[in-house]
């Protein structure tokens, strides 16, 4: 069993960014390691939750871990333990702009 919830937001997030690379930038192996490398985040987050460095943008509060040195997953720990993925983000984007 996991212990962690993907959110329809996050999951439309790895969507958007695995069909990106795959569609634009016409490379479906790398599309299919960066889905795997995110889902591998999600359960290393779900086993470690307090891993990830706590971070405030304006009203936004939540856990970040980083995959691949490119995406962000932001994650809010509920009161039983459970970790719920609140988005997924390529670095390179307007950060505060996503998430406010």
């Amino acid at each position: 069993m996991y212990n962690y919830i993907v959110t329809v937001e996050a999951n439309d997030d790895v969507e958007r960014i695995t069909e990106y690379v795959a569609n634009e930038l016409d490379n479906r192996q790398a599309s299919e390691r960066i889905r795997n490398d995110i889902f591998k985040g999600f359960v290393f987050v779900g086993d470690n939750p307090y891993a990830g460095r706590q971070i405030r943008i304006a009203k936004f509060k939540a856990r970040r871990w980083i995959v691949r040195k490119k995406y962000l997953i932001y994650y809010e720990i509920d009161k039983t333990g459970k970790v719920i993925i609140l988005r997924v983000t390529d670095a390179q984007q307007n950060q505060k702009r996503l998430l406010t």
